[in-house]
């Protein structure tokens, strides 16, 4: 295997995992907005949008 198909792979396995994630804490939300419970949905909206800021601010390592 090349360089650049190690990287891809990996790429794809960490990326798999961030959709995973990211599915789990749309659902959260949903659900939660659902329920109409406001304090479950602020806190599963902050959980998110943390996560996001954290992707945002370093790319790089969001991705390991």
């Amino acid at each position: 295997m090349t360089t650049n198909g190690a990287f891809h792979w990996y790429f794809c396995l960490s990326r798999s995992r961030h959709l995973d994630r990211l599915s789990c804490e749309h659902e959260d939300i949903y659900e939660a907005i659902a329920r109409q419970d406001s304090d479950a949905t602020r806190a599963a909206m902050r959980l998110h949008l943390t996560g996001a800021a954290g992707i945002y601010r370093n790319p790089i390592r969001a991705r390991t």
